[in-house]
C-alpha cells in the first residue's frame, strides 16, 4: 500500500513539474492561435528540416572523407554542423509533430511529456551550438593573437575534448527542465548571457588586433612565410568567416533570446504563443543557413562538398575522370 502510494505520489509530482513547464512556455498553445498560422509554420519547419539534414550531412561527410580538412578550425565548424544536424534530425521534427498533434487534440488531458522532451532536447542542442560558436571565436582569436604558438595551444585532442565538454555541460544544464523548471529558466538566461558576452568580447578583441596591428601582422606573415612555419594569411582571412557565423547566429537567436529575457523579467507572465512559435522557427533557420555560409566563405569546405555532390549525382562522370 505504502509502495503504491509512493509510486503514485512520485508520478503525480513529475506530472506537476511538467505541467508547470507547459504553463510557463506557451509555444505549443493552440487555443488562441489561428490554425492556418500553425500549419504554415509547420510547413516552413518541414522545409527547413530537409535543407538542414541534406546540407549539414554533406558538410560533415565532406570533412570526414577529407583527411586534409581535419585541422582545428574546420573541426570546430564540423562540431557546429553536427549540432545543426541534430536539430534537423531530432528537435525540429519533434517540434512539428507536437504542433500537429496539438491541432488534433493530442495528447489528451494534462499530459505534457512530449513538450517536456522537446524543451530538454532543444536546449541541449542549442546549448551545444552556442558553445561551438564561442569556441570557434576563441580559436580565431588565438590564431591571430598568438600565430607562432597557435599550433601548440590548439591541438586536435583539445578540440575534441572541448566539443565533448560542450555536449556534457549542455546535457547537465538541460536536465534541470525535468525537475526544476524555475531554476532552468534562470540557467538558460545565464548561459545565453555568458556565451553571447564572451563571443562579443572575443570579436571586439579580434577587430582591434586586425586594425591596430595590421602592419605588425603583415611583417609576421612575411617572416613566417619565409621560414615556412606558419601561414597567418589563412587565419586572418577566416577571421571574417567567424564574424559571419557569429552574426548569423546572433540574428537568428535574437528574437528567442529577447522573448526569454522578457519572460524572466516579467515574472513568467509573457504568454504570446505566436511569438514563441515564430522565434523557435527562426532559431531553427540558423541550422539550415550555416552549411551555406561554410561553402560560400570557405573554399576548403566548398571543394570537397562539390566533389561529393558530383559523386552522388554524376557517378559515371566522376568514374571516367
Amino acid at each position: 500500500m505504502t509502495e503504491n502510494c509512493s509510486a503514485n505520489c512520485s508520478h503525480i509530482e513529475r506530472m506537476t513539474v511538467n505541467n508547470e513547464l507547459c504553463r510557463r512556455f506557451t509555444v505549443f498553445e493552440t487555443e488562441n492561435v489561428p490554425q492556418l498560422i500553425i500549419v504554415l509554420n509547420s510547413t516552413m519547419n518541414m522545409i527547413l528540416v530537409v535543407v538542414s539534414l541534406l546540407a549539414n550531412s554533406l558538410v560533415v561527410s565532406a570533412v570526414w572523407r577529407t583527411p586534409s580538412l581535419r585541422y582545428p578550425s574546420i573541426v570546430f565548424l564540423c562540431g557546429l554542423a553536427v549540432s545543426d544536424l541534430a536539430v534537423g534530425l531530432v528537435v525540429q521534427p519533434l517540434f512539428v509533430a507536437v504542433e500537429l498533434l496539438k491541432i488534433h487534440g493530442h495528447p489528451t488531458g494534462d499530459n505534457c511529456a512530449l513538450e517536456t522532451a522537446f524543451f530538454a532536447l532543444a536546449f541541449i542542442v542549442c546549448g551545444v551550438s552556442f558553445g561551438n560558436v564561442t569556441l570557434i571565436s576563441l580559436d580565431r582569436y588565438l590564431a591571430i593573437e598568438y600565430p607562432l604558438r597557435y599550433g601548440g595551444i590548439v591541438t586536435l585532442p583539445r578540440v575534441f575534448f572541448l566539443i565533448v565538454l560542450c555536449w556534457v555541460t549542455s546535457v547537465f544544464c538541460s536536465s534541470l527542465v525535468l525537475w526544476n523548471p524555475g531554476a532552468f529558466s534562470y540557467v538558460v538566461a545565464a548561459v545565453i548571457t555568458v556565451f553571447l558576452s564572451t563571443s562579443t568580447v572575443i570579436h571586439l578583441k579580434i577587430y582591434r588586433i586586425v586594425h591596430r596591428h595590421r602592419s605588425e601582422i603583415r611583417a609576421q606573415e612575411q617572416a613566417v612565410h619565409m621560414k615556412n612555419e606558419f601561414n597567418i594569411a589563412r587565419f586572418k582571412k577566416t577571421a571574417m568567416n567567424t564574424f559571419l557565423v557569429y552574426y548569423f547566429l546572433l540574428l537568428c537567436y535574437a528574437p528567442f533570446s529577447i522573448a526569454w529575457m522578457l519572460h524572466i523579467m516579467a515574472g513568467n507572465h509573457v504568454k504570446h504563443p505566436i511569438v514563441w512559435k515564430l522565434a523557435n522557427t527562426i532559431v531553427f533557420l540558423n541550422s539550415a543557413l550555416n552549411p551555406f555560409l561554410y561553402c560560400w566563405r570557405l573554399p576548403a569546405i566548398r571543394g570537397p562538398v562539390m566533389i561529393l555532390l558530383n559523386k552522388i549525382f554524376f557517378p559515371r562522370k566522376v568514374a571516367r575522370q
